[in-house]
């Protein structure tokens, strides 16, 4: 059953000093111009340009019955397109609930006047990120569209100057009261295969699972959520010592890192990590010493065209190396 909410409260506030951005776009400072009416379920239409995108039916079905239950707490927001016409800005879910209960009528506030379109994006956010009611991938998706819508706002603002400065992520972190860690987290999501993406909005995986992901080609992405998700042969646990085990540059192959999983080979010995470590770190040190020492000065053509020939062979496999470690 969903839990009952506050009416909305109409009453003007007045904006204080400290006002937040998103406070101000939450405050009642534009009541005058919106009032409380009963209207037609039938003239109000969704907004094809809201973050949320997925509406699970089990969901709507539950939000229905607390609907005929209990009624409508909590009425919903619409913006008035014309005579008989409506356009949702809050509470898509209630209006979606109310036409599977074959409602006439829904409350709503209507406002007579349309938000320009990044306070309007940012209020749609801001509600669902409240509610937790957008997957991560929408949220990720919402983010990329405030940026851009962001970057327009400030271009049209300034169009007479022929100047404006670029919408960084720092902008749209304080604009949606994220952190600009959490916008980085969120924004990576839509790097991920598509298969990965539809998981995550479908509820299988949380972006915080999907971080063990980072660092992997596409194709092992694929290949691990396949085993994970698709065919449930690896544990999240499982999953993110599969990832590890790759990331060490131990195989390239996700089927190879599964069994060395499965038979408990993939253990990382650090004792003889820090023996290779160490082992590295003085090969290194006594190549560059090695070269140092090395002067051509003092050969003859042809002694010098026999070091150019040992030098190239050094040179390929360093080139080797370097890419092999770069790959990984």
């Amino acid at each position: 059953m969903a839990r009952k909410r506050p009416l909305v409260d109409l009453t003007p506030t007045r904006k204080t000093r400290n006002t937040t951005d998103l406070d101000a776009l939450f405050s009642a400072d534009s009541a005058e111009k919106s009032h409380l009416l009963s209207i037609p379920v039938s003239a109000i239409e969704a907004d094809p340009t809201q973050p949320r995108t997925v509406f699970d039916d089990q969901s709507l079905q539950e939000l229905a019955g607390s609907l005929k239950q209990d009624g409508l707490i909590q009425p919903i927001e619409v913006i008035q397109l014309g005579r008989n016409r409506y356009q949702i800005v809050h509470g898509e879910r209630r209006w979606r609930a109310a036409k599977l209960l074959g409602w006439e009528k829904i409350s709503a506030i209507v406002r007579k006047f349309d938000y320009d379109k990044v306070t309007k994006f940012v209020r749609q956010m801001v509600e669902n990120i409240q509610r937790e009611d957008l997957n991560d991938v929408d949220r990720a998706a919402g983010l990329l569209r405030l940026k851009d819508l962001m970057q327009g706002e400030s271009q049209a603002a300034n169009d007479s100057k022929k100047t404006w400065r670029k919408t960084t992520w720092a902008d749209v972190a304080d604009r949606i009261g994220y952190s600009r860690q959490r916008v980085s987290q969120l924004t990576k999501l839509l790097q991920l295969p598509e298969e990965v993406q539809a998981s995550i909005m479908q509820g299988s995986l949380s972006e915080r699972d999907t971080r063990i992901f980072h660092r992997l080609t596409a194709r092992q992405q694929r290949a691990l959520h396949r085993a994970r998700v698709v065919d449930g042969i690896l544990s999240q646990a499982e999953t993110k010592r599969v990832a590890d085990y790759i990331k060490r540059g131990a195989t390239q192959s996700v089927a190879v890192a599964i069994q060395a999983v499965q038979n408990g080979t993939d253990k990382f010995d650090k004792n003889r990590g820090e023996q290779i470590k160490e082992q590295n770190s003085r090969s290194v040190t006594q190549l560059g010493r090695s070269l140092e020492r090395i002067s051509a000065e003092t050969l003859s053509p042809a002694e010098q065209t026999i070091l150019l020939a040992d030098l190239q062979q050094v040179q390929t496999k360093l080139d080797q190396l370097i890419q092999t470690l770069s790959s990984n």
